[in-house]
């Protein structure tokens, strides 16, 4: 099984914090993670990618996460049809103002098939029709 985050290794795209659960589950959880034969795909680069690095080499988290860097545009479809959780973990503003994003991510995973929702804690309110699909999205099969 595979999950993949692909975006910019920035402060708002949570991918930190999506590193340190994976180092978590790694030193909580290994059994189920070798149960699933789960394993996690981080596409892409930025000013916290030294620190996701670090924390993947942390209490062997280096076995079950692969750090692929940047890929071309045109070639981010095939790593996402080829996964099979898409991952958005988006954190707050540091400084605890409303978050201003656009869900582009999640319309993107949903266009793949997958199905997306806000994390939870996020102010997506504008999100609303892209959860309405993304609850039609679960009632299809994924796997092929």
């Amino acid at each position: 099984m595979i999950a993949t985050f692909i975006g910019t290794f920035g402060q708002w795209h949570g991918v930190d914090v999506l590193a340190q659960a994976i180092r978590r589950m790694v030193l909580e959880r290994r059994k189920q993670l070798d149960a699933l034969q789960l394993r996690f795909l981080l596409i892409g680069d930025g000013q916290k990618m030294a620190l996701v690095r670090g924390r993947a080499r942390d209490t062997d988290a280096d076995r079950y996460v692969h750090l692929a860097g940047l890929v071309p545009q045109r070639a981010a479809p095939r790593f996402l049809a080829a996964s099979d959780l898409l991952l958005s973990p988006h954190v707050g503003n540091a400084d605890g103002s409303r978050f201003f994003g656009s869900p582009t991510k999640l319309f993107e995973y949903m266009a793949m098939g997958a199905v997306s929702w806000p994390p939870t804690g996020s102010d997506w309110g504008s999100a609303a029709p892209g959860r309405r699909a993304a609850r039609q999205a679960a009632c299809r099969d994924r796997r092929r």
